[in-house]
């Protein structure tokens, strides 16, 4: 994460501040939304005797919203989504080519 940071270029992302703002948020949001929703399933196997349901649940989807962004991170990153300082848009990802936001 440290590498992408120091890669990232600030005037690109003042551009496009409203998608890095939905990705950042979804990516920190939909993971603990699913760690909640696991936990009413995990919840009576796996939980200590005497833990209250509100302190699994919020392990658990802290536990996964934690984890994910570093694995985002990585996403971007082996998709080279993260390029030459910038964001590509999703449409460059599918295309596979090596396009930098220099080129256009």
């Amino acid at each position: 994460m440290f590498a992408v940071g120091m890669e990232l270029n600030v005037s690109q992302l003042k551009r496009q501040v409203q998608t890095a703002i939905l990705v950042s948020q979804s990516s920190i949001v939909i993971p603990y939304l699913l760690g909640v929703t696991l936990a009413l399933f995990l919840y009576e196997r796996l939980a200590q005797p005497g833990a209250s349901f509100a302190a699994f649940s919020l392990f658990m989807g802290i536990g996964m919203s934690i984890t994910a962004f570093p694995v985002l991170v990585r996403i971007l990153k082996a998709r080279r989504a993260v390029l030459d300082g910038g964001l590509r848009s999703p449409r460059d990802w599918r295309s596979g080519g090596d396009h930098s936001l220099r080129d256009r």
